[in-house]
C-alpha cells in the first residue's frame, strides 16, 4: 500500500531513524502523581508506587503514560499556533480515525495509528526517595468558608528527588516538522515550564530535565554498520532547527 493511500505517518514497515533522549527529571517543587486510591489510615491521596519484588519494597515513580499525556497536551497547544496545522489538529478526547491523521496523532498515535513516541516509566535514581504529606483545606467556592470534611492530606515526592527519564522516537528524522515539536517539548521540560501530576495550581509539580544526552541511529548508519551516535541535546537541536 502506498503512503498516499495509507497516510504519510503510516511508516512502521520500514526503518528510517531512531532517537533516544535520556536525562534526569528532577522535582523542583513537591510532586504528586496520585494513585487514584485513598487510604483508610493515611493520606487521602497517596502517590502512585511500583512494587519491586527483588527488593521487597515499593517506590514512587512517574508513569510513562502520565508523561506522554502531558507531552501530547503541550504539543496540541503549540500545533494549534502553527498556521499550517491549526485547522487540522483533532479535538481531544477524540483522535483522528485515518488514514489521514493530524501531526499530533502522527506523533502520539490515534485509533488507527501506533505512536511514534514511547515514554518509559521514570523510576527514582535513589532507592530511598523521600515522600512528604501536604495538608490542605477545602474552601466552599460559593461561600468562601471552610467546607464540610475540609481537612485532607496529599502525599508528594519531596523537592530534589530525581528520576530516570527516557523517551524513544521512531521514524521522525531531524528534517521532519515533528522533530521541531519534540525540541519544543524538551525545551519546556528543561526550563520547568511543564508541570507534572496533580495540584499544580497550588505550586506542586514543577520539574526540570537535566543531564541530557541524545542517541541517534539512522538508516544510513545501519547500512554502513555504524554504531549509534551519542550527542548533546543542543547539537541535536541545532541540527533540527537548521532544516
Amino acid at each position: 500500500m502506498s503512503n498516499e493511500k495509507r497516510g504519510k505517518y503510516f511508516d512502521f514497515d520500514e526503518f528510517k531513524y531512531r532517537l533516544i533522549i535520556r536525562g534526569t527529571l528532577k522535582a523542583v517543587s513537591p510532586l504528586h502523581i496520585g494513585s487514584g486510591e485513598s487510604m483508610v489510615f493515611g493520606p487521602d491521596s497517596p502517590v502512585v508506587r511500583m512494587y519491586f519484588v527483588d527488593k521487597d519494597t515499593s517506590m514512587p515513580y512517574i508513569p510513562g503514560s502520565s508523561l506522554k499525556g502531558i507531552f501530547r497536551t503541550y504539543t496540541e497547544k503549540i500545533a494549534k499556533l502553527d498556521p499550517e496545522e491549526a485547522d487540522l489538529v483533532c479535538s481531544p478526547p477524540n483522535t483522528c480515525k485515518g488514514p489521514d491523521v493530524c501531526i499530533v496523532c502522527g506523533m502520539f498515535g490515534s485509533q488507527t495509528l501506533a505512536s511514534h513516541i514511547k515514554v518509559m516509566d521514570a523510576y527514582p535514581i535513589d532507592d530511598d526517595i523521600p515522600v512528604i504529606t501536604k495538608i490542605g483545606i477545602r474552601i466552599n467556592r460559593l461561600t468562601g468558608t471552610v467546607g464540610e470534611g475540609a481537612l485532607f492530606q496529599i502525599q508528594a515526592v519531596a523537592p530534589g528527588s530525581s528520576f530516570k527519564f527516557e523517551m524513544t522516537v521512531e521514524n521522525i528524522p531531524p528534517n521532519d516538522k515533528r522533530a521541531k515539536y519534540i525540541v519544543e517539548i524538551i525545551d519546556a521540560l528543561q526550563s520547568g515550564e511543564l508541570l507534572l501530576g496533580g495540584k499544580t495550581s497550588t505550586g506542586l509539580g514543577r520539574v526540570k530535565l537535566e543531564n541530557l544526552e541524545v542517541v541517534k541511529l539512522s538508516r544510513d548508519m545501519v547500512a554502513n554498520r555504524e554504531k549509534p551516535q551519542t550527542i548533546s541535546f543542543e547539537e541535536f537541536k541545532q541540527e533540527v532547527l537548521a532544516q
